[in-house]
């Protein structure tokens, strides 16, 4: 019977196992609910084989421990590190979802435009861990679980990896690992750094975006080998000609031979993938139109990011675009909108009414470092990301001093999130080479602010200036629009007072007005039967106070409480703490229990805690107990009495055997202060046994109380009691101090 359904439905530690999820050479993965919780995780345990391996479970141990200070939204939590009788097993998030591989295998290759979003998720984890200084070294689709609404959960982070055996284990015909490891940790090498996961994570993509991986054809193991150190793999077109060749020159870098000519880290090739997206949307062979009399260019405007609302400014001239091409366009916007929907649409949903007033810009250039005004005011250079602007029609100019103007209106509604692109297509080439240096000056200068500068500041950051009821974007920012008089600042952030302040603007003076946000608090009640409960909010506990107790002073916002009382089962809670409110919370706690089973030999009283709670309990007595230490007691009036503490766990079975009818060997052996061997008499529960150290006894089981005598010598630490309930491999020793004889002269 398999490891897999011999534990399904067994307790483990609270948590019954439910269903087999995954099995490896280093371990099983279940999924599993918390009895007292009712909630479900998944834990993995460590094969049976390596149980008692004490180098890998310390190692197990080392890197739950590292890995679970990962905080990624897109890297499987773990929670807990445990052992229930010498099993060990790691308490983990579980994901409701199916991975990569299985994904691929039931409806095929994605399309580039719905992989590049799995990939984004799989880089920023990728990358979060390398900060970290954890390297996974087994990315590959079997590892990437998809979620219904397209998050996507990296698992088996690093844990209980050894590369080593791995790599010597996996072949070919299994179609695992092998197929994603980079050319170093095939060859054995010792220096994997994690470069490694950027091949693996781009082996991944090539997979996701081709439905194959390029020695897909390949049976024989050391060829399979060789191809990934020294052949070159075919291109993802050979499998999908449709795909873009920035993408596939992207994913060709990421799976090079030498790690040198890979990426080097996950946020470059985060880089580059969003460096394609951008290059991608410039409309290619779109000629600009050039206005008469003018030397700015009015090129082809479109969205690189979906939003809410699409925006779209072509050029003037659009005769001269076939319609076929047109179509084609929109069809391409069509799936880049539905695909960024389908991913990321969540991202963009806000339950603070306040969010769904506020517009962000994102605004790049080819050549970069173009100067951007919106009217007449400067908001920074090319590339600007997520700058906050309140609604309204707006002339948009993008200046470059060797390239010319580019100016355009647009709108921008409520909650828009609108990227634009722009392309300067020709070098400025003056008319007259006598006047080029007059007519660069005129045709780029910027118009200059005749208002004064005020830069906002509050702390903490991120909060939503308003301006006389209008928002003016988020802290820290500049303002150029204001004359000088008197305006009414607001600073409102979440969990945060509302900031108002009447400021007086002075012309021609640049101001700076920091603010200090003070936070908003509401209590929180607790009260517990039974009553001195320790408590804990976000994992710190609440020190010298326990149940009943009131805390204020709790920031707003959403807390995790737990509840704990020893022998009880602990509450986790969360709460959401509103600004000037009592929350509270009632609680009935559960008592912890365990059993307690003792078979007796031929028969016995059982004594509890000195309490009898059985007069003559033959071959098996039960007690469901709370948990506790508590000490046992057997007595036969003519065999003996049998007493030990014991503890009983939750959820745990104690079997105990008290047999006054088995003998057990006791080896008793006497020494002098000097060390050197005494034969001395052996007494045994007061009674003089005849045998003289150093003797092997057959004592029967039980408690006993055991000395040794000898004339002229005494004792030095007098009886000892022993409890018999199994043969002692070490002697029983006693040390005898000679009594100095007096002489009396007389």
């Amino acid at each position: 019977m398999s490891i897999s359904s011999t534990f399904i439905g067994k307790v483990f530690d609270n948590y019954r196992i439910l269903e087999n999820l995954g099995v490896g050479g280093m371990g099983v993965v279940f999924k599993a609910i918390h009895i007292k919780l009712d909630k479900v995780f998944a834990l993995k345990m460590i094969a049976p084989a390596l149980v008692m391996n004490e180098n890998f479970i310390r190692r197990f141990q080392g890197e739950a421990k590292s890995l679970a200070k990962l905080e990624d939204p897109n890297i499987v939590r773990i929670y807990d590190l445990r052992s229930h009788n010498d099993q060990w097993f790691i308490v983990m998030e579980y994901v409701d979802g199916i991975n990569l591989l299985q994904k691929i295998k039931s409806a095929g290759a994605f399309t580039w435009q719905q992989a590049i979003p799995i990939l984004r998720q799989m880089l920023n984890a990728i990358g979060h861990a390398h900060n970290a200084g954890i390297i996974h070294r087994d990315i590959k689709p079997n590892n990437v679980m998809l979620t219904q609404d397209g998050l996507i959960k990296i698992t088996d982070f690093g844990l209980a990896k050894d590369q080593t055996s791995l790599s010597n284990s996996q072949t070919a015909a299994s179609g695992g690992t092998l197929y994603y490891m980079s050319p170093e940790q095939v060859r054995g090498l010792s220096t994997i750094d994690q470069r490694s996961d950027i091949y693996s994570a781009g082996m991944t993509f090539y997979e996701m975006i081709t439905g194959n991986v390029p020695f897909k054809d390949i049976t024989s193991d050391f060829e399979l080998r060789e191809t990934i150190v020294k052949k070159k793999l075919k291109k993802p077109s050979s499998f999908n000609p449709d795909l873009p060749s920035g993408l596939e020159n992207i994913v060709m870098k990421s799976i090079a031979k030498n790690p040198d000519d890979r990426y080097q880290s996950a946020g470059e090739m985060l880089e580059a993938i969003d460096n394609f997206i951008g290059n991608y949307n410039y409309l290619e062979n779109q000629e600009p139109t050039r206005q008469a009399g003018s030397r700015s260019w009015q090129p082809f405007i479109k969205i690189l990011t979906p939003a809410r609302e699409q925006y779209n400014k072509s050029v003037t001239n659009t005769s001269s675009v076939p319609w076929n091409k047109i179509m084609m366009i929109a069809a391409t916007l069509v799936i880049l909108l539905l695909t960024f929907i389908l991913f990321y649409s969540r991202s963009w949903i806000s339950g603070n009414d306040i969010n769904e007033t506020i517009a962000h810009l994102s605004i790049s250039s080819d050549p970069g470092r173009a100067t951007v005004y919106l009217n007449s005011d400067s908001i920074g250079q090319t590339t600007l990301i997520n700058h906050a602007v309140s609604p309204g029609n707006y002339m948009l100019h993008v200046m470059n001093p060797d390239y010319g103007n580019i100016d355009t209106s647009i709108t921008v509604n409520p909650g828009n999130h609108l990227d634009l692109s722009f392309v300067f297509r020709e070098k400025i080439q003056p008319e007259d080479p006598g006047k080029s240096a007059d007519f660069k000056k005129q045709s780029v200068k910027p118009p200059l602010p005749s208002n004064p500068v005020v830069t906002v500041r509050s702390d903490p950051a991120d909060a939503i200036l308003w301006i006389n009821g209008q928002i003016k974007g988020r802290t820290p920012c500049k303002i150029w629009d204001l004359e000088k008089g008197m305006y009414v600042f607001k600073l409102q952030r979440d969990g945060y007072k509302m900031y108002e302040n009447d400021i007086l603007i002075n012309q021609n003076k640049t101001q700076i007005i920091s603010a200090t946000l003070l936070p908003l608090k509401g209590e929180l009640h607790i009260n517990t039967n039974p009553d001195s409960a320790l408590v804990f909010i976000d994992g710190q506990k609440i020190f010298q106070k326990s149940t009943p107790v009131t805390l204020r002073d709790i920031l707003v916002g959403d807390h995790k409480i737990e509840i704990r009382k020893s022998g009880y089962a602990s509450v986790l809670r969360n709460v959401r703490i509103r600004a000037d409110t009592l929350y509270s919370m009632n609680l009935k706690l559960q008592k912890l229990e365990g059993k307690l089973t003792i078979r007796i030999r031929p028969w016995g009283s059982v004594y509890l805690n000195g309490e009898l709670k059985a007069a003559s309990a033959d071959t098996r007595y039960e007690l469901i107990l709370p948990v506790g230490q508590y000490n046992v007691k057997v007595v036969h009036p003519t065999l003996g009495q049998w007493q030990k503490n014991i503890a009983v766990e939750a959820e745990d079975t104690n079997d105990i055997l008290v047999d006054f009818n088995r003998e057990y060997t006791l080896v008793v052996s006497a020494l002098d202060q000097d060390g050197n061997p005494v034969n001395a008499t052996i007494f045994l529960d007061n009674e003089n046994t005849g045998k003289i150290t150093p003797q092997t006894l057959f004592v029967k089981a039980g408690l006993h109380k055991l000395n040794v005598k000898k004339e002229g010598y005494i004792s030095l630490y007098g009886d000892k009691k022993i409890n018999i309930e199994q043969n002692l491999k070490e002697p029983q020793k006693f040390v005898l101090k000679k009594l100095i004889e007096q002489v009396n002269d007389f």
